[in-house]
C-alpha cells in the first residue's frame, strides 16, 4: 500500500515518464522484497530492518538481493522527496508569478479606475458647463426674443395643431391658457379680417407645392381689438413624396417699424412735393463726382436744360459752374455735412452767368452718399443792388460837393475873422473855402484904395 500511495503521488506532482520510472522500480522492489520474505532473508512488516542474523551469514545472492531492495526503496523515497521539493517550488514561483500579474493586474485596474473616475469627473463638469451654458443661452433668448418681440412657432399641416410661444400671445395681450393650438382659432380670431384670404392663400400655395415661401406681412388684433402689424417667416418641410408636412418659422412685431415707414413715407411725400415745386432750383447729385441723379422743375426752366439733357450727366460735363473751382470749394466749406447761402456763379445753357445764393447738405441715399442742393437766383436782386450801391456812392460824392454855409456863423466884429467848430479863428475866405465851394480872387474896393492909396485913385468905374 506504501508504494501505491508513492506512485500516486509521483504521479500527480512530476511529469508521466517520472511516474513509469517509479512504478517500475517500486515493482522490482515489492518483487524483491516478495522473495527476500520467501527466502527469509527480509522481513515484509520491516522492509528496511535486517533480519536478526548476521549479514554475512547470508550467501552472495541474498546479500545484493537485500542491498538491491533497500536501495530501490531508498530510491523511491528520494525521488519522491526531490519530486516534491520540485513541486513545491514551482508551485511557489507560480504563486509569486500570479500575485504579481495579480497585483500588477490591481495597479492596472486601479490607474483605469482613477482614469475613469477623471473621466467621469470631467464628463460630469462638463455637463454641468454645458448645462449652465444651456441655461444663459435660453436666458440670453428669452431676453432677446422679449426685447425685440419675436416668437417662434411650429404647424403641423398633417394635424392642423399649431405650436405658439407663449411670447407671441403676450404680444396681443393673451394669457398662455387663453389660446388654443388650433391653426384654424389663430386664423379666425386674431388675424385681421382684411388680411386672412392672403395669409390662406399663402398657406394654400405652400400646401400645393406652389412655392417654398412662407414670407409674409400682415395684421393681427390684440385681446383689445388694438391692431398690430407682424411679419412672419417659415420654412417649409415636406415627406418623401414632397407634399407640405410642416411650417416652422418666427413672428415678428413689426408694428413700431411700420408706424416709421408711414412716418417715412409721408416725409418723403412732403419732400418730393417741396421738392418738385420749390422755387429755387434743387438738384440730388452724387457726391463723389456730381453726377445728376434728380433736378425739378424749375432747375430746368431757369438753367434752360431738359431733363434728358441733365440726368446721368455730371455738373462738370454741363459746364454749370462759371468758376471750375467753386464746386470744390463750397465741398470744403461743407464742414458739418452741409452749408448755406454760400454765393457762386452759375451758367445756364445759353451761356448767361447769373448770381445765385447756393445751400447744400449731405444725405444718405441707397447707392451711397448725394448731395441735395438748393439755390436761389439773385442775380436781379445782385443787380438791384449794385445799382443801389452805385446811386449811394454818387449821391454820397455829390453831397461832398455840394457844400452850403447855413445857421449862425460867430465872427470878429473888429477883425472879422470866423471862430469854427473847434475853437479855432480863421480869416473869413479861409473859413468859406473851407466850407464852400467858392473861389476868392484878391482885389481892392475902392474906399480902400482912396484911405490906402490915394494918388492911384481914379474916379472912373471900378
Amino acid at each position: 500500500p506504501m508504494y501505491c500511495i508513492l506512485i500516486a503521488y509521483v504521479g500527480m506532482v512530476a511529469p508521466w515518464r517520472y511516474s513509469v520510472i517509479m512504478a517500475v522500480a517500486s515493482v522490482v522492489a515489492f518483487a524483491l522484497v516478495v522473495l527476500g520474505e520467501h527466502f527469509g532473508i527480509l522481513d515484509s512488516h520491516r522492509p528496511l530492518v535486517l533480519p536478526q542474523a548476521s549479514f554475512k551469514q547470508f550467501p552472495l545472492y541474498a546479500q545484493m538481493l537485500i542491498v538491491l531492495a533497500i536501495g530501490l526503496q531508498l530510491t523511491v523515497v528520494a525521488l519522491v522527496s526531490v519530486f516534491t521539493a520540485r513541486r513545491l517550488h514551482r508551485s511557489r514561483s507560480l504563486l509569486r508569478r500570479q500575485n504579481l500579474e495579480l497585483e500588477s493586474r490591481g495597479q492596472e485596474r486601479t490607474a483605469e479606475l482613477v482614469a475613469a473616475n477623471r473621466r467621469l469627473s470631467e464628463e460630469n463638469a462638463e455637463r454641468k458647463r454645458a448645462e449652465q451654458a444651456l441655461r444663459q443661452s435660453e436666458t440670453r433668448y428669452a431676453l432677446a426674443t422679449e426685447a425685440a418681440r419675436v416668437g417662434v412657432w411650429d404647424w403641423d399641416l398633417t394635424t392642423g395643431r399649431i405650436y405658439i410661444d407663449p411670447l407671441v400671445k403676450t404680444f396681443f395681450g393673451y394669457g398662455p391658457d387663453e389660446l388654443t393650438n388650433l391653426s384654424d382659432e389663430w386664423a379666425g380670431r386674431i388675424v385681421h379680417p382684411d388680411d386672412r384670404g392672403r395669409l390662406m392663400d399663402l398657406a394654400l400655395a405652400v400646401q400645393q407645392g406652389e412655392t417654398n415661401e412662407y414670407n409674409i406681412e400682415y395684421r393681427m388684433l390684440d385681446k383689445k381689438g388694438g391692431r398690430h402689424w407682424v411679419m412672419t417667416r417659415g420654412t417649409v418641410h415636406r415627406d418623401a413624396n414632397g407634399r407640405a408636412i410642416r411650417i416652422v418659422g418666427s413672428t415678428i412685431d413689426i408694428d413700431e417699424l411700420k408706424n416709421i415707414e408711414e412716418q417715412l413715407k409721408t416725409s418723403e411725400q412732403k419732400f418730393a412735393a417741396a421738392f418738385k415745386s420749390s422755387p429755387a432750383i434743387v438738384s440730388l447729385s452724387s457726391l463723389d463726382e456730381g453726377r445728376f441723379l434728380d433736378v425739378n422743375k424749375n432747375f430746368l426752366k431757369v438753367l434752360g436744360y431738359t431733363r434728358e439733357e441733365v440726368i446721368g450727366r455730371t455738373s462738370a460735363e454741363l459746364a454749370i459752374w462759371a468758376h471750375p473751382g467753386d464746386r470744390q470749394r463750397v465741398l470744403a466749406a461743407m464742414t458739418e455735412g452741409e452749408v448755406r447761402d454760400i454765393e457762386v456763379q452759375i451758367r445756364t445753357k445759353s451761356g448767361d452767368v447769373r448770381d445765385f445764393s447756393w445751400s447744400a447738405g449731405i444725405v444718405q441715399m441707397e447707392g451711397g452718399q448725394a448731395l441735395l442742393t438748393s439755390a436761389v437766383d439773385v442775380t436781379d436782386r445782385k443787380r438791384t443792388q449794385r445799382e443801389r450801391d452805385r446811386l449811394i456812392v454818387e449821391l454820397q460824392e455829390a453831397l461832398e460837393r455840394v457844400k452850403t454855409l447855413r445857421g449862425l456863423i460867430p465872427i470878429c466884429a473888429q477883425c472879422k475873422k470866423i471862430r469854427d467848430d473847434q475853437g479855432y479863428w480863421h480869416q473869413v475866405e479861409t473859413y468859406v473855402r473851407d466850407h464852400s465851394e467858392a473861389e476868392f480872387s484878391h482885389g481892392i474896393c475902392p474906399d480902400c484904395m482912396t484911405k490906402l492909396y490915394p494918388e492911384h485913385r481914379n474916379d472912373g468905374p471900378d
